[in-house]
């Protein structure tokens, strides 16, 4: 499991992630510049690199400072908004980072790939439509993208569009088919449009997740298990101190779907709680815990 506060300037985005789990290595050079998303010309290589030894080595704000010296230079130049807004992001400022890519998309509209991490700092705001419309703009500017965006599949779950929803899980299971936690985002998306039995009949064969406890999770939601059974396998699971958690966490999140799902409120806010209380540090799936939890407290998910 990757940690969100890593920053590598020379990896590839990993859109193409394997399981529901977050994957924070984002590229500067290759997103902006040699992945051919911009034509821009990247930041003074001696600026980007005191920018990441600085956050590399703890000193964020002086990262961010140096991030803005580079934009101050260069106001044109859309690699260094790019550059602090992840910076921003992975200190948890998550309002400076929109601001950031709000700015890099008006210098560079031409930016389309910008659109997935403006995507997902709108969901993690709870900016749900806005999110939808980011992820639905660069699915119509790059198609061959559609496949790897689960994360656009969940957003579209919290915004009323089921149908849509199931389409994009529909697609994304053809490049990861044993990924449970993707048959049961559409096994979501069906049963709030037709209902649980349909969900039931149309649920996506998810077989080789050796993730604990996604079997018992799979299990469930076809019909052949139960919530004991989930947590049965997390307590008998031999997982040390950094693991168990995230055992625990799964266990409780997708139970609290499944009694979403079978129309038990009072369960659902049980496990939802739970699964929020366990505050994973660094897991996507996790924040998608707490705007769920957020969203339910706020009257705007029913």
């Amino acid at each position: 499991m990757e940690s969100r506060e890593s920053f590598d300037c020379a990896t590839q985005p990993n859109l193409y992630a394997g399981s529901m789990t977050f994957r924070s290595s984002f590229a500067l050079a290759l997103i902006l510049g040699a992945a051919g998303v911009l034509n821009a010309a990247t930041p003074a290589q001696s600026l980007l690199d005191q920018a990441k030894r600085a956050f590399q080595s703890g000193h964020r704000e002086e990262a961010v400072t140096i991030a803005t010296r580079m934009i101050e230079a260069d106001p044109k130049d859309p690699n260094n908004y790019f550059l602090r807004a992840r910076f921003h992001d992975l200190m948890g400022q998550r309002e400076a980072a929109l601001k950031d890519y709000d700015k890099l998309l008006e210098v560079s509209p031409e930016a389309q790939e910008v659109h997935y991490h403006r995507g997902v700092i709108h969901f993690l705001l709870g900016h749900i439509q806005a999110a939808a419309a980011d992820f639905d703009q660069l699915a119509a500017a790059q198609p061959e993208k559609m496949p790897a965006l689960w994360q656009r599949g969940i957003v579209l779950y919290y915004a009323g569009r089921y149908e849509d929803g199931h389409k994009q899980f529909e697609m994304h299971h053809k490049v990861n088919p044993n990924d449970v936690e993707n048959a049961v985002w559409d096994f979501l998306c069906i049963a709030r449009e037709k209902g649980i039995d349909e969900a039931r009949k149309q649920l996506m064969p998810a077989s080789g997740d050796t993730r604990i406890p996604m079997n018992e999770i799979y299990a469930l939601f076809a019909g052949k298990g139960s919530p004991d059974e989930i947590f049965q396998r997390v307590d008998a699971a031999k997982a040390d101190s950094l693991v168990e958690p995230a055992y625990r966490f799964y266990a409780h999140f997708y139970v609290a779907l499944y009694y979403e799902a079978t129309g038990n409120a009072a369960l659902r806010r049980e496990h939802l709680q739970k699964a929020v209380d366990l505050k994973l540090k660094n897991e996507y799936m996790w924040e998608v815990a707490r705007v769920h939890l957020d969203l339910l407290n706020s009257g705007r998910l029913k």
